[in-house]
């Protein structure tokens, strides 16, 4: 039902609209991924009085198959559904998303999920525009179910803040957002034109050696 009306811009309105008349704390909407242009979802969160935006939600997926039993690695009497894939795997779609939307609402206050294990990983959604983080499967993951993941994301925000003292940093907003707009399109990326350059690898492996054209 979720990730239907997070699909639908009007019902996404309406819906925060009414949280928001009948709460007296501030509402976050959380966002599914699986959408065509979340930007739009965003916006809809927002002109209904959204106070942040959340996001990603879980991706779609479905469970590998095991090539011996040639049965799907989890089932049930041999069926499967699709289901959300949170984790590692998805940092890389959920920044992509992030991204997306803190360049249309650079004012806007946006919290970063999916995929965050380390500082490290915390650190590119701040640097994306996100004000705060939040974590789920590596606080399962951890044995203490989350205060060491917390702790160690805490102690190196203060060590990596600390590291920068020399621009002056003390807080997070003093870098948040800073590589918001690095994100450009593919158009705007330049290319080497030199015939050297071989799509990024450090050999020509894959590529017909180079031909000198000799002009008549």
């Amino acid at each position: 039902m979720g990730s239907n009306i997070g699909k639908d811009e009007g019902q996404i309105s309406i819906v925060t609209q009414v949280v928001k008349e009948v709460t007296k704390v501030p509402v976050w909407c959380k966002l599914t991924p699986s959408t065509t242009d979340i930007v739009a979802e965003a916006r809809a969160s927002f002109r209904g009085g959204a106070d942040a935006i959340v996001s990603s939600n879980t991706f779609p997926s479905l469970p590998l198959i095991d090539p011996e039993t040639l049965d799907f690695e989890v089932h049930v009497e041999g069926l499967v559904a699709s289901g959300g894939l949170g984790g590692p795997a998805i940092l890389p779609q959920s920044l992509a998303k992030m991204a997306q939307m803190t360049q249309a609402f650079p004012d806007g206050a946006f919290s970063g999920i999916g995929g965050i294990g380390e500082f490290a990983h915390a650190l590119s959604y701040f640097l994306l525009g996100c004000g705060t983080v939040q974590v789920c499967t590596a606080a399962m993951l951890d044995h203490a179910v989350g205060p060491n993941v917390i702790k160690a994301l805490v102690d190196d925000m203060r060590a990596f803040i600390d590291r920068h003292a020399d621009k002056g940093w003390t807080h997070l907003e003093d870098f948040r957002g800073l590589r918001r707009n690095n994100v450009v399109p593919h158009s705007q990326i330049k290319r080497p034109d030199t015939k050297e350059y071989f799509g990024g690898h450090d050999a020509p492996e894959g590529y017909a050696p180079p031909v000198d054209v000799v002009k008549k």
